[in-house]
């Protein structure tokens, strides 16, 4: 499997020459978290980096072209990158970078986006994974064995240098507070996708498969 730079390396930078810069179409990972059931006053999710970076929110496809596999991992700051963004608003305009809290009382919306625009336009893709950290405090209540989690694509591209819960950038407003709701994409569910799999705050590193939501976009993407 080869490593991004050696990829690019392979490919002149992955360039595919489709617009008038040569760049590849865009293909951007934009997802908006809401909690849809909450059995506790405590019972919200929080995903947090806890100061350490291998523990930022990070976005892995793998993917095949020109008859080799390939895998890009998108985490803000590896390498220093910056394709990928971690972030929550909250109703009283709490909002955090490389955090993402999902609570339906208090209200608190979560944000993920990755450019995965390197990946080549005719490649085929065979796994996407979101990775995760549980805060180890406070991230997953002890009762909480049913939130339930919907994923959905956002239909913003938002700057968290300014984005709030009423805002997703300088001067625009969101249509609706907490963020625009788009396509459904799957629910993250506190039993059967965190508890079951073993995953707790003791064992806090959790991915879920957004495979399925990649392959629509990039089957989009070679439709432009």
């Amino acid at each position: 499997m080869l490593s991004l730079n050696e990829f690019d390396e392979a490919t002149d930078g992955g360039a595919q020459a489709d617009g008038p810069d040569g760049a590849n179409p865009p293909l951007v990972f934009n997802i908006i978290l809401r909690q849809t059931f909450q059995e506790c006053v405590a019972c919200g999710i929080w995903f947090e980096w806890q100061g350490e970076q291998e523990n930022k929110a990070k976005f892995v496809v793998q993917f095949e072209s020109l008859g080799s596999v390939h895998e890009n991992t998108y985490q803000h700051g590896l390498n220093g990158m910056e394709n990928a963004f971690a972030y929550f608003l909250g109703a009283a305009n709490d909002q955090f970078k490389h955090s993402i809290i999902v609570k339906q009382a208090p209200q608190y919306t979560g944000l993920f986006r990755a450019d995965i625009s390197d990946i080549p336009p005719d490649a085929t893709i065979t796994k996407a994974t979101l990775y995760l950290h549980i805060n180890t405090i406070e991230g997953l209540a002890d009762a909480d064995n049913s939130s339930v989690l919907s994923v959905h694509e956002c239909e913003r591209t938002w700057d968290w240098d300014y984005a709030s819960w009423t805002h997703y950038d300088e001067g625009a407003t969101w249509t609706q507070p907490g963020g625009d709701f788009g396509v459904f994409v799957r629910e993250i569910r506190a039993k059967e996708d965190i508890r079951d799999r073993g995953f707790s705050r003791a064992s806090p590193n959790v991915d879920f498969d957004f495979t399925p939501y990649v392959l629509q976009l990039q089957a989009a993407r070679s439709q432009t």
